[in-house]
């Protein structure tokens, strides 16, 4: 592959005539795997991975020559995931209305200086195996 784009236009399906690989939830297999990734000769490859494999696409030394001649950088940016979610998604007109009163109700907090935590508890239920629970 000769760049990165995390769009995935027209839902999954658009995607059925190219080569898939996932990678859920199988790290080990995708570092092992990184070589022939690498080699992959066709202009487009689909990857399925967990957002915490991103920084492998960066940091690998396989890739390191490649990203340096695309100009990213080779090791993967303070907070990648974060950056590629503002990327990826904007918030509906409603969200947006949502979020400026809640921060004007805030004072207007600036940006970088506003906190907000995501409990997730489902998980544990759902795939006890995962998160090290019986």
């Amino acid at each position: 592959p000769r760049l990165i784009d995390w769009r995935v236009r027209q839902g999954l399906l658009s995607t059925a005539g190219f080569r898939h690989f996932s990678y859920h939830d199988r790290r080990r297999q995708f570092e092992a795997d990184l070589p022939a990734l690498a080699e992959y000769s066709e202009n487009v490859l689909v990857l399925t991975v967990n957002y915490r494999m991103l920084r492998m696409l960066f940091e690998a030394p396989v890739f390191r020559d490649t990203n340096a001649a695309l100009g990213l950088p080779t090791h993967a940016p303070a907070y990648v995931v974060a950056e590629v979610f503002d990327l990826l998604f904007s918030p509906s007109p409603a969200l947006h209305s949502e979020m400026a009163s809640l921060r004007a109700s805030l004072g207007h907090p600036q940006d970088g200086r506003f906190i907000a935590v995501h409990l997730r508890t489902g998980d544990v239920a759902w795939d006890p195996a995962r998160h090290g629970k019986s």
